[in-house]
Order: structure tokens, then C-alpha cells, then sequence
């Protein structure tokens, strides 16, 4: 039911990686490993790399963490985007979106989201964002800093994992966008949590089986007539816990069951492998042994090695 809708490969050749635009990248890196011998203090390295970052024209919004005298805390928020990025997103996006939490970065567990678009050559992050938790407020906020610095761009379809959060704060930002969760997060989601030995899943497979004939219903009847054979199965019957995760889900029904689709979602960005691709170079690669690095250090592996190799496929 899926139509692919995105451009021919020839509209997206010749990415200036290597070219003026990447110049900017290589200046970074050896301001900041300068700062590096400098200095300990992880806060200097990170404002020089923002101050680098501004002068070689990257949209740039920190607000570092810090208490105030009433004893509040004032939390982290970092938002950036390349001018490659901005692009990208204002040719890409308007499709779809994706938002993905990839890390937890550095010593006190920040979470690191990406934003990401399909291009017609392969998955790209078009924004980057930090936040001291993964509240809804938090990632909203995130979210209305790249809305400000791309009004141009209005995605009809966003798609997220499915987490309360992301989810509410994507409908909050993006109010005329329709959101979607992403399949293999869902059937990932599905397989772990029925395996969970205290869970209590018997027929593991038969549960797994009528849960995708339910995202497969092509209509309204086959949706309704799928939900009810699930709910006649013993585990349903006899597994509460079965039964309250499945209703969290079918709460949100509309983003995961084909009938409720659109037709102009193209297959493979539902499936959203490469995003998966993505991640794991990221992690494998980029990233190995960068779990008790400082927050700068992690940021400087993402954007000197992961954001211009995956601009470059």
C-alpha cells in the first residue's frame, strides 16, 4: 500500500564533504584538542567548541547546566545543526522526520537525540540535540529550537519509538504532522518484552503472531476481528500483565496499524533499518570506549568522524 516518493539518486550526487563546506569540521577538531591541553575543565572545552562551532556557521543553542541561589537547577540544553544539515532537512523533510534518542553521553548520562531525514541515498542526521533528561518538556524544547531555525520546513509524517515522551512532544511541536512509530522498534519492542521470562508470555510465538496480524489489518473490520482473537487467546485471558501491555498500545493504535497509515509513507522509512545502520556505526565505531568520556570528547567524535561519513553516503 506504501509509494516511494523521494527523489532520483542524480539530485543528490557531489556532496561537498570534502569540499568548502566540511573546511569547518577539521577547524573544530584541532581548536578543541588545543583546549584540550589547556585546560581539564570540560566546561571551557565544550564553550570553545560552541564558540567554533558559531564562527563557522553552525546553528548553535547551549544553555549549560547550573544551580541557582533559590537551590533550583537550571538544566542542560544543546542544540546544533550544520549548514549541510538545515539543507538537508529543508529538502528531505518535509516528507518525514525522524527523531531517534541514539546515546547517553558522557559521565552523567545525557541524553543525545538526532534528528533524521531519508535521503534518496541514504539515512542523515539533520540535527543534533542534548538534554539533561528524557522528560516530554525537555525533548519540547529541544524540538521548538530546530522548528525556529527551520520554519521552511513542515513534515507531514514524524516518526519516533514508542516512548510517552517522545510521542507528546512531537504532537506538542509538530501539531499538523502525523506521528508514526517505527516498525522494527516495534516488533523489537514486542519480541523482548513477551520472552521476558517474568512476563509470563506461555505461547510466546502465537502472542507475537496475533499481535502483527493486528498491525497488518488492512481495514477497520480486520483490526477489530484481529483484536478480538488476541483477546480470546489464554495468555490474554489469564495474563494481566500481557493484557496491560497491549493496551498501552492499542492506546496508540493510529500510529502503527497499516489501515490507519498513509499510503505515501514509503516502506523502507516505516521499516527504518538504516537508521539502525546508522546507530550501530555510531556506537561500534565512533563511540567505542567514549562511555566514561567527558561530554565534549563524545561531541567531538560525533561531529569530526560520524556526521560527515554519514553526509557522505
Amino acid at each position: 500500500m506504501f509509494a516511494s516518493s523521494f527523489p532520483d539518486i542524480k539530485e543528490h550526487q557531489n556532496h561537498p564533504i570534502f569540499g568548502k563546506e566540511s573546511k569547518y569540521i577539521s577547524n573544530i577538531i584541532n581548536k578543541i584538542k588545543a583546549g584540550n591541553r589547556k585546560s581539564n575543565a570540560d566546561y571551557h572545552n565544550l564553550q570553545a567548541l560552541i564558540n567554533t562551532w558559531k564562527e563557522e556557521g553552525c546553528a548553535v543553542e547551549y544553555r549549560p547546566s547550573q544551580e541557582e541561589d533559590d537551590g533550583s537547577v537550571v538544566k542542560i540544553l544543546l542544540c546544533l545543526q550544520t549548514p549541510w544539515q538545515k539543507r538537508l532537512m529543508l529538502l528531505y523533510g518535509q516528507h518525514m522526520c525522524l527523531l531517534d534518542e541514539t546515546y547517553r553521553a558522557g559521565r552523567n548520562s545525557l541524553a543525545l537525540y538526532f534528528l533524521w531525514v531519508r535521503t534518496n541515498v541514504s539515512y542523515t542526521s539533520v540535527g543534533v540535540f542534548v538534554t539533561q533528561t528524557d522528560t516530554k518538556e525537555d525533548i519540547a524544547e529541544a524540538l521548538k529550537v530546530f522548528q525556529r531555525w527551520n520554519s521552511g520546513c513542515n513534515p507531514s509524517h514524524v516518526m519516533v519509538d514508542f516512548c510517552e515522551a517522545e510521542i507528546g512532544a512531537l504532537e506538542e511541536v509538530f501539531k499538523g504532522s502525523k506521528v508514526l512509530l517505527c516498525d522494527v522498534h516495534r516488533e523489537k519492542a514486542w519480541t523482548e518484552w513477551t520472552r521476558k521470562k517474568d512476563n509470563g508470555v506461555t505461547s510466546q510465538e502465537e502472542v507475537l503472531k496475533l499481535l502483527q496480524a493486528i498491525a497488518d489489518s488492512q481495514t477497520n473490520e480486520e483490526f477489530e476481528t484481529n483484536t478480538v482473537t488476541l483477546q480470546q487467546h489464554p495468555d490474554w485471558q489469564s495474563n494481566e500483565k500481557l493484557r496491560s501491555f497491549v493496551s498501552t498500545w492499542l492506546v496508540h493504535a493510529e500510529k502503527w496499524v497499516t489501515v490507519f497509515g498513509n499510503e505515501n509513507v514509503n516502506v523502507a522509512v516505516s521499516k527504518n533499518k538504516g537508521v539502525e545502520r546508522q546507530k550501530d556505526v555510531l556506537k561500534n565505531s565512533h563511540l567505542k570506549g567514549h562511555r566514561n568520556c567527558s561530554f565534549s570528547e563524545i561531541l567531538v567524535a560525533i561531529i569530526q568522524y560520524f556526521l560527515p561519513r554519514s553526509y557522505q553516503k
